[in-house]
């Protein structure tokens, strides 16, 4: 499992855009060909209770589609979130 250091933003209803820094697990891929499962490290960022949902945005892509995430644990601002199927 490659882990990847970005910079980026998320976009999460309620919150808004907010800059973050986060550690990938197996970075997420645009439209991908195959079922495709990443997941993320967020720390020092916004608080976000499990179960929220958003879209985080890398600053080294070229694109302004963002790639779904939803919360899957929270503490002390740090969230882990993992990667879902666009809607």
């Amino acid at each position: 499992m490659e882990i990847v250091k970005a910079e980026g933003y998320v976009t999460v209803p309620g919150i808004g855009d907010v800059e973050v820094r986060l550690d990938l697990h197996d970075r997420p891929v645009a439209e991908p060909a195959f079922p495709w499962s990443w997941s993320g490290v967020i720390s020092d960022g916004p608080v976000m209770p499990v179960g929220t949902e958003g879209e985080v945005h890398l600053d080294d892509e070229n694109t302004t589609v963002g790639h779904p995430f939803v919360v899957i644990t929270s503490a002390h601002h740090v969230s882990r979130i993992r990667g879902r199927e666009h809607a």
